[in-house]
C-alpha cells in the first residue's frame, strides 16, 4: 500500500498494539491502537484494524492531563470524527501519551497531517497509520529495526533506556524525545537495533517491561 509519503510519516498498527516503522529525526516522535470510545462526543468505534487506514491518524506527545473529550474536541473542528481514543496503560489506567483519531473524510485526514497541532498547550505529532500486515515480510515477521517506547518515567535518561534494551541485541541508536520549549522529556523515545531479530524477541517474549519503576510500552 503506497500513500506517497516517506516512512517517517507513518505509524504502523495491528491487533491491540501498534508498531512504529521507519526512521525518525531527533526532533520527531510517534506511536498507535484502538480500545475506547467517547460516547458523549457521538463517536462510533471502528473495531477493524485495517478499516479506514487512509482516515486514521496517530497522535503522539499528548499531555498527560489531556482528556478524551478535549482530545476529540480539538480535532472535531477539522471535520466529522468516527473514532477517537487516548491509549491507557493496562496496569495503572494512566494515559500513555498517545492516541488515535479517525475522520469520516480521508481528505480531512490528509489536511490534518500537514498542519502543526497544539493541544492543551503542548505540541503533538500527527502521522498517518498503516496496518501492520501491509509491511510484514514472509512468515508474519515485521521487518523493522526500530521500536517506539512509550510511558517512560520523566526522570529516565537515554543511557538507562539503552541499557535496558541492550539485552535484546546490539543497539545502533537510542533517544528520548524532548519538549522543544522546556527541554524536558516527553515520556517516549526510540531504540534502533542492529538486527530485526532483536525487535522480534521483544514482541515475542510476552513479558511486561519495567524501567525506573514504571511499566513501559515498546512497539
Amino acid at each position: 500500500m503506497d500513500y506517497g509519503l516517506p516512512e517517517q510519516n507513518v505509524a504502523v498498527y495491528g491487533h491491540d498494539e501498534p508498531q512504529y516503522e521507519g526512521h525518525y529525526e531527533a526532533d520527531e516522535g510517534n506511536y498507535n491502537s484502538i480500545d475506547n470510545i467517547d460516547d458523549s462526543a457521538g463517536i462510533k468505534h471502528d473495531s477493524s484494524s485495517s478499516a479506514g487506514c487512509d482516515r486514521k491518524l496517530f497522535v503522539g506527545g499528548i499531555a498527560w492531563e489531556t482528556s478524551e473529550e478535549s482530545f476529540s474536541r480539538y480535532f472535531r473542528k477539522y471535520g466529522e470524527i468516527t473514532d477517537s481514543v487516548i491509549m491507557l496503560d493496562k496496569i495503572s489506567g494512566r494515559p500513555r501519551g498517545f492516541g488515535f483519531i479517525t475522520f469520516a473524510d480521508p481528505e480531512v485526514a490528509e489536511r490534518v497531517i500537514h498542519e502543526d497541532h497544539v493541544i492543551d498547550g503542548r505540541s503533538v505529532e500527527v502521522k498517518r497509520t498503516v496496518p501492520r500486515e501491509d509491511i510484514q515480510g514472509r512468515g508474519g515477521v515485521s521487518k523493522t529495526k526500530k521500536i517506539f517506547v512509550g510511558g517512560l518515567p520523566l526522570s529516565l535518561n537515554e543511557d538507562d533506556l539503552s541499557e535496558y534494551f541492550s539485552s535484546y541485541g546490539n543497539i545502533l541508536d537510542h533517544q528520548i524525545m524532548l519538549d522543544h520549549t522546556t527541554g524536558r522529556s516527553r515520556g517516549f523515545g526510540f531504540i534502533t537495533f542492529e538486527s530485526e531479530d532483536a525487535v522480534e524477541k521483544i514482541f515475542s517474549d510476552g513479558r511486561m517491561h519495567e524501567i525506573g519503576g514504571k511499566h513501559v510500552s515498546p512497539f
